[in-house]
């Protein structure tokens, strides 16, 4: 394993979202850290010199002590200090002005769609889809790297293009995320989309993004699914550890223990370099749609980027 590029701090469960395929949702409210145990965090991470600490959770910027641990963080020296939200609390001028003196240097806002009813149905918050868009709007104007992480449901999947339509003057980059069969998802199956099915909308929200001048990748996504695309498939590592409550974690070796090689992926010519298909994905789906690229075997990752 290479160096520790960034440390992600859970800060505990508490949200001020309830989304219908949140990979946490059976964890919500269930336990937050307390501001000493996350000061020690941020020593901790500190101590592994890495590029950026990110706040996560939950939603971390609900937490009365965020300007506090944001500014801490600044004065240990840490030059990116970003956080991963729904944005909501943006939307309030004092707060986005507070946080921003505080140190935090960016955000990775959670946007899931461009229809507000759907977004508030989906986020189980009347009312959210107008925060987050406002929110967006105005730590935009200070300046900060802004990044966006989009979840892809059964519902919202034809909409992706539309979504970056609507976030591309904001942003740096876009995460396309192929959904975790885990927390609230497990109740809403129903939301779970074909990987098959989005592909084209997929493909589609990436050229809004490149004809913007913007970064795009997608994550739990087979590369098969790519075709033209290869070079925005997440195979490379994120180099992330992730301190959550009770343990750490490294986020590329829990990304290969959560997927499989199918027996498609033998017969690809990405067998090297994809760690395969979510496993939970195809206990709930199954693998038909998985079918082996043919060609001559790829053997790094950085050969796929030059690929497209």
């Amino acid at each position: 394993m290479n160096e520790i590029r960034k440390i992600e701090i859970v800060t505990g469960f508490a949200c001020n979202n309830n989304c219908m395929f949140c990979s946490v949702g059976d964890k919500l409210r269930s336990f937050d850290k307390t501001t000493e145990q996350i000061i020690a965090d941020i020593d901790r991470a500190v101590s592994e010199n890495p590029e950026e600490i990110n706040f996560t959770g939950g939603e971390p910027t609900i937490r009365r002590d965020i300007l506090k641990l944001v500014s801490y963080a600044k004065s240990k020296g840490v030059k990116k200090i970003r956080a991963t939200t729904n944005g909501r609390m943006f939307s309030y001028e004092k707060f986005t002005n507070d946080i921003v003196e505080a140190g935090l240097t960016g955000a990775i806002f959670s946007v899931h769609c461009p229809d507000a009813k759907l977004h508030d149905r989906l986020s189980g918050v009347p009312g959210s889809f107008g925060q987050t868009i406002n929110g967006l709007k105005n730590i935009s104007l200070h300046g900060k790297t802004i990044d966006v992480n989009t979840v892809i449901t059964s519902e919202t999947y034809k909409l992706l293009p539309q979504t970056m339509e609507m976030v591309k003057d904001y942003v740096r980059s876009v995460c396309l995320i192929f959904p975790t069969i885990d927390g609230h998802l497990k109740l809403n199956k129903e939301l779970i989309p074909r990987m098959k099915d989005a592909e084209k909308h997929i493909h589609a929200a990436i050229d809004v993004l490149k004809s913007a001048g913007k970064q795009a990748w997608t994550m739990n996504y087979p590369v098969c699914f790519m075709k033209g695309y290869e070079r925005f498939s997440s195979l490379t590592e994120l180099k992330t550890k992730m301190f959550w409550p009770h343990m750490d974690t490294i986020l590329d070796e829990k990304r290969k223990g959560d997927n499989t090689l199918v027996d498609a992926c033998k017969d690809c010519r990405y067998n090297l370099v994809c760690i395969g298909v979510m496993k939970n994905y195809v206990t709930e789906m199954g693998d038909s749609e998985i079918k082996p690229v043919k060609g001559e075997s790829v053997k790094s990752a950085s050969e796929v980027y030059g690929e497209g």
